[in-house]
């Protein structure tokens, strides 16, 4: 990705197409970035190309914990931020290296006066950048190009306080092992953070909880994995969007933990709000899989947990096959993400294999499959195939299928004790 190094290198590539946003925001991007390649120190951003930022630069989360808000290199910061959350990445990456440049020439510029107490350093403001060239480098499958900027971003800032480039570039690294698998190496580098939580802004503890969260469901650790979401999600303010996103995550571990009535209920809150299509498709797709479980194993007579206590009458009641239908078709109707449509695919071959019928989830997972190979979605490929190896075990095991009419039993001998982690769970309106 390093090939351009400037404005003009972009809007001459020849796949610049893939880059997915709207015409007119990549146009105020590539006219800021090429604004700041021609500036001599290190300047705001021109008003009139701000004021068309601002209502997309609202949308990206917060990136810094410790940055002046209104300083010039926060702005270029959250330009390229935007550039990559739109999918620019090329785009983002000219913009870090100009701000780089300008960093550098803004500090040696001003090396012999005193610098104002809150203003971050150079080896900080550099380090911020190499952070950034370390996530998208990581988001774009360059995994050990990822690992040199993060490793090098360290190395710079080792010798000053802990501020964002220190832990952004840990957090890089932790999402990297997650990446490769080396769940103990994710471990590992969240313990300095886990130690001193106290100290850390709840910014980074979020994410922090997170990812130790997606190590140890990996683990199959899945109390303590639901005690990281939980407390991820109590540093969250109540409006924050990511709280359904947290609900759907605990209730996949809940089903991965065999808690079925606790992942049912978990998906359904998440499909009682108003959350978007990159929260709603997951918890969709998650909402089929624990109710074709649950139909399994009622006609079994089995039962894994004890009733949840926390589900009294007048409940709100959880999704049924039929809502679940009815919510992947109004969604299918939708202009969607190709990452956000592939999922809602899936959930429909599960549905209708639940239902009995196999060609119509066969016709499901092939055009999950047409729309992955189109985008290059190539992890969503190998949950297709997972999907398909399944289904087809499922048909080969039994000539009923789970869901289609079965009449539940009830088992008067539960296996297992619930975990308070579960019982919240459970309790959420």
């Amino acid at each position: 990705m390093d090939f351009m190094l400037h404005a003009a290198d972009w809007l001459v590539w020849s796949e610049r197409s893939t880059e997915r946003a709207s015409d007119d925001l990549l146009g105020v991007l590539v006219l800021a970035a090429a604004d700041l390649g021609q500036q001599t120190s290190l300047d705001a951003p021109r008003e009139v190309l701000w004021r068309q930022l601002h209502a997309p630069l609202a949308t990206i989360p917060p990136q810094s914990a410790h940055l002046e808000m209104g300083s010039p290199f926060t702005q270029w910061l959250a330009v390229a931020s935007l550039a990559e959350g739109v999918g620019a990445l090329r785009l983002a990456i000219i913009v870090l290296h100009h701000l780089e440049e300008r960093v550098r020439i803004a500090h040696a510029t001003h090396s012999g006066h005193p610098a104002p107490g809150h203003r971050p350093t150079l080896h900080e403001q550099v380090a911020l950048c190499w952070t950034r060239r370390g996530r998208i480098a990581r988001t774009g499958g360059q995994l050990d190009d990822a690992a040199r900027w993060y490793r090098q971003a360290q190395r710079l800032v080792r010798r000053e306080p802990t501020r964002d480039a220190t832990v952004q570039a840990t957090l890089g690294l932790a999402a990297l092992a997650v990446n490769r698998g080396n769940y103990p190496e994710v471990v590992r580098h969240l313990g300095g953070l886990m130690r001193s939580n106290a100290g850390v802004p709840s910014l980074y503890r979020i994410p922090s909880h997170h990812l130790m969260a997606v190590a140890r469901r990996k683990q199959a650790r899945y109390i303590d994995a639901l005690l990281h979401v939980w407390i991820a999600f109590d540093l969250l303010d109540a409006t924050d969007f990511r709280r359904e996103q947290l609900i759907g995550t605990m209730a996949e571990i809940a089903l991965e933990a065999g808690d079925l009535d606790a992942a049912i209920h978990g998906f359904a809150t998440v499909l009682r709000s108003s959350a978007g299509p990159l929260v709603r498709a997951p918890a969709l797709l998650g909402a089929v899989r624990a109710r074709a479980q649950q139909a399994q194993r009622n006609v079994h007579g089995t039962r894994v947990f004890t009733q949840p206590e926390a589900l009294r009458a007048g409940d709100p009641p959880d999704v049924s096959f039929d809502d679940l239908a009815d919510q992947l078709q109004a969604m299918a109707e939708k202009s969607l993400a190709p990452t956000e449509a592939v999922l809602v695919q899936l959930a429909r071959a599960e549905l209708e294999a639940s239902r009995g019928a196999p060609t119509l989830a066969e016709a499901a997972l092939d055009i999950a499959e047409n729309l992955a190979r189109s985008v290059g979605l190539y992890e969503r490929l190998f949950m297709i195939d997972a999907v398909r190896l399944r289904l087809a075990r499922a048909a080969a095991s039994s000539d009923r299928p789970p869901g289609s009419g079965v009449t539940p039993r009830a088992d008067s001998t539960p296996r297992r004790t619930r975990h308070p982690a579960l019982h919240r769970l459970l309790s959420l309106r």
